[in-house]
């Protein structure tokens, strides 16, 4: 491996605090059909805006596609004690109002891996900058590709 590319994520497991009211929304968009919590989700990931082009793609999600991708994010493991194995390069770019995973949480992952870090905190940008603030994230993905060229 060259490099890693970490955007708007953690080595850790879901805040405690947290679970509860994800079960709810998974049970809710289950039962009821994504368009019943789509503003609360749309709101964690991609913060305020008009979001109906991914109203439309969680629409046409069946209902186990949607289990699927939310069970894998909240019995992920935590590789938190593991993160000063990893010593190739690293950039990790998150946004300033994620408020799905904390800035907290990601200071964890730039104090911990082992090899040269990259930082770059995007302004006001939520849990998916990478979809909000492309320009930011993707300058900062360039320069460190360019890097190992």
């Amino acid at each position: 491996m060259k490099a890693l590319i970490l955007i708007d994520t953690q080595a850790g497991t879901e805040d405690p605090a947290t679970i509860e009211p994800y079960n709810q929304l998974h049970a809710a968009w289950l039962e009821h059909g994504a368009v019943a919590v789509q503003d609360i989700i749309a709101g964690i990931i991609l913060g305020p805006g008009e979001w109906s082009e991914w109203f439309a793609k969680w629409g046409a999600m069946q209902p186990d596609q949607f289990s699927k991708a939310f069970n894998c994010l909240m019995h992920r493991d935590d590789v938190t004690s593991r993160l000063g194995e990893i010593a190739c390069p690293a950039l990790i770019v998150h946004g300033t109002a994620d408020v799905a995973i904390g800035m907290d949480r990601a200071e964890v992952l730039r104090d911990s891996l082992a090899g040269p870090t990259t930082f770059v905190a995007i302004d006001g940008g939520p849990h998916a900058a990478n979809i909000t603030h492309a320009e930011p994230v993707n300058a900062a993905i360039l320069q460190v590709l360019g890097s190992l060229a």
